[in-house]
């Protein structure tokens, strides 16, 4: 758990990405009664990229490659913030 390793949480801003096939995702979640109507997700896709600044929902569309692809391109940019935080974690 993060709070074992950080002392203040106010210093660390939480940078969270979604990556799917949002259509896809919606039906699955219809299907499985988890929703009632597919623009139930999109309704909830919306306030959660619009609730913070930081975090992002992506759609990739359909086919599994897509969100492969995006997850490690997303992974191999370098984020001045997870570094500053690894810095910080072994006191540099």
């Amino acid at each position: 758990m993060i709070l074992e390793y950080v002392n203040n949480t106010a210093e660390y801003e939480v940078v969270t990405r979604v990556i799917c096939n949002m259509s896809g995702l919606a039906r699955a979640l219809r299907r499985d009664g988890c929703i009632e109507n597919e623009s139930d997700f999109k309704d909830f896709t919306l306030g959660f990229t619009q609730g913070k600044a930081t975090f992002d929902f992506i759609d990739v569309g359909y086919g599994k490659e897509r969100a492969d692809s995006k997850i490690r391109g997303t992974c191999q940019v370098p984020c001045r913030s997870s570094a500053h935080v690894l810095r910080r974690e072994l006191g540099r």
